[in-house]
């Protein structure tokens, strides 16, 4: 009977303890999540709720956000949903799966999209402490669809998308992205293909790559701009064209980069082809590159001796050059090198 009345009162004590603990870390979601928002609003950008509330006593932080609002006036977005999720076992609070819901909208400075899935989640790891840097982090959205009030479009089977620190790095991150069975819809498609050569839907896209930072990545940190990224596979199939690049970018304060990649194009002819229907070059530096590229894919590439060149299929490698703000593919032009900087 004493025994009984020990373990009576032990059991009376952690419930009590537990009890405390969860209001404790309730309390401090209350105060925590409020204060993401004030900070997200103290850099300039939108971050507003209708209601944010806790539940999932006594072994989940289950914290529901109503009608969140996010933004960026200076960049020209602005996103919101009905609601979003943070669900965390109340033992391992720094491992959180958010969930979104089936319907979601992003204002674009020419577009509103309208953003529905089946499911849309993600998990998020950080360090145990007050800091909150990210350790890892995933995101999978499964039959997606992008509808613009413009006629843009594209549906999507699935995504995923993966970050993790890397062992023994600081602020050094693997990154993984890959899209299966996107269809870009008639506008979009109308822009990337004009002649209607390539089929409705692209394979797969797909990224591999690492990501050097000035300082670890905070779950609830302002953006930061890459210093340095290093592409071991940045790849699509669209019907009768792959193409693959690799290679190293140096990323400057104001997000220009500058490197070389080494990009892979099988069916050349079909994608010179998509680049001057595109306007992405003229007529006149497709002439001229013609003759290059066909020296490259029968040095370098498949070609002819192949039997690629004979079906069309021919196989080039040739470095893709990141200088002075521009691209060049060899010698060719191709435009000015993205902004990667982040906000």
């Amino acid at each position: 009977m004493r025994l009984l009345k020990i373990l009576v009162g032990l059991l009376v004590v952690f419930t009590v303890v537990w009890s405390g603990y969860w209001f404790v870390g309730r309390a401090a979601i209350a105060r925590h999540v409020p204060g993401i928002f004030e900070e997200i609003r103290a850099g300039g950008r939108v971050a507003e709720a209708s209601e944010i509330a806790t539940s999932g006593f006594p072994n989940r932080f289950d914290t529901t956000i109503t009608a969140p609002q996010f933004g960026d006036p200076q960049a020209g977005w602005h996103w919101q949903a009905p609601f979003v999720q943070i669900l965390a076992l109340s033992y391992r609070p720094n491992h959180v799966i958010l969930a979104l819901p089936h319907t979601q909208t992003l204002t674009l400075p020419d577009a509103q999209l309208n953003i529905l899935s089946d499911s849309m989640k993600g998990s998020v790891v950080v360090a145990p402490n007050t800091d909150l840097a990210l350790n890892r982090a995933t995101f999978v959205a499964r039959d997606l669809s992008i509808e613009g009030n413009n006629g843009a479009g594209a549906t999507l089977a699935e995504a995923r998308a993966a970050l993790r620190l890397m062992p023994a790095a600081t602020a050094t991150y693997e990154i993984g992205i890959e899209a299966l069975d996107l269809s870009p819809g008639y506008e979009l498609h109308r822009i990337l293909d004009p002649g209607d050569r390539l089929p409705e839907t692209v394979e797969r896209l797909h990224l591999d790559a690492t990501a050097e930072f000035a300082a670890p990545l905070r779950a609830t940190g302002a953006p930061q701009t890459p210093r340095r990224i290093s592409v071991s596979d940045l790849s699509g199939h669209w019907g009768e064209i792959e193409i693959a690049l690799r290679g190293d970018l140096d990323i400057d304060a104001a997000g220009v980069p500058t490197g070389r990649l080494t990009v892979t194009a099988r069916n050349w002819r079909m994608l010179l082809a998509l680049a001057t229907d595109s306007g992405l070059i003229t007529p006149d530096m497709a002439r001229g590159a013609e003759g290059g590229l066909a020296m490259m894919a029968g040095v370098g590439g498949s070609g002819a001796a192949a039997g690629g060149e004979a079906e069309g299929g021919a196989t080039i490698e040739a470095p893709l050059n990141l200088r002075d703000g521009g691209i060049y593919l060899g010698p060719l032009p191709l435009g000015p090198a993205p902004r990667l900087r982040v906000r």
